[in-house]
């Protein structure tokens, strides 16, 4: 009975760290298509390109709550203004295909003002 315990807690844990790698690597190849997109669009580094795509009113508001969604995963502080400066709080906009996401926008930023984002270690 012991060795069943530990075979399937062993099992468990295995199948975890899998989906959490595998998760982490599609989260990171998502992140960088989206980066070199806004890259190719707007000109720049990553953050600056993403932070050009979240503030062009042209773009739709897919590309645009993509852009924040890649900010926040990117972990890099120098976004945290232009996420903060589109970020109202009026959480009646969640819709992420048709307003700018406050939900999205207010996860990015307590992610980037934490510090702290697991999936960046796999990912970087």
């Amino acid at each position: 009975m012991k060795n069943k315990l530990l075979f399937l807690v062993s099992l468990a844990g295995t199948l975890f760290f899998l989906v959490f790698v595998v998760s982490s690597v599609w989260i990171g190849y998502v992140v960088e298509e989206n980066c070199q997109e806004a890259v190719a669009r707007y000109g720049g580094d990553c953050v600056a390109a993403l932070s050009a795509e979240l503030d062009d009113e042209a773009a739709s508001f897919t590309d645009r709550n993509d852009a924040v969604w890649s900010l926040g995963q990117l972990g890099d502080a120098q976004a945290i203004p232009a996420l903060e400066a589109n970020y109202t709080g009026d959480m009646s906009q969640t819709k992420y295909h048709s307003t700018l996401s406050q939900y999205e926008l207010g996860k990015a930023i307590r992610l980037l003002e934490s510090g702290f984002n697991i999936t960046h270690i796999v990912r970087w």
